[in-house]
């Protein structure tokens, strides 16, 4: 079930309250990096949660400052040995069944749905760096 929540609480226990109530906890396993769990981000003005950072960059992108999933499965890919492993904390024959049932969606070509235009300047372009 997917669920989304936003706060303004101290994100790093939200997230260690949420990994703590998962019904499953992965051990490390070096061959394995990621086994389920959590998976996503941290944005750049999540430090200023942590300590004082110059405030120079202007907020012109609405992006949170953490944004995270929380997997019961995973599908791992080595490339280097060229082996896939499915990582399920449930039914993993069902996981692997749904999976294999998962058909390539039909490719469209790309086209513009409404006219090109820019969201900035050439000026405002050339100050962003």
């Amino acid at each position: 079930a997917r669920t989304t929540t936003v706060t303004l609480d101290d994100p790093l226990h939200v997230l260690q309250t949420q990994l703590e109530a998962l019904p499953f906890h992965p051990q490390p396993d070096p061959d394995l990096p990621f086994q389920g769990g959590a998976l996503g981000l941290f944005g750049y003005d999540l430090g200023r949660r942590f300590e004082i950072l110059p405030d120079t960059a202007a907020r012109d992108i609405a992006l949170p400052d953490m944004a995270i999933g929380l997997y019961d499965w995973a599908l791992i890919v080595d490339h280097q040995k060229q082996v896939v492993s499915l990582i399920s904390y449930h039914d993993a024959d069902a996981r692997y069944r749904w999976l294999t049932s998962q058909r390539a969606p039909t490719r469209t070509p790309f086209r513009l749905t409404s006219a090109w235009q820019s969201n900035m300047t050439r000026c405002e372009y050339g100050e962003k760096f």
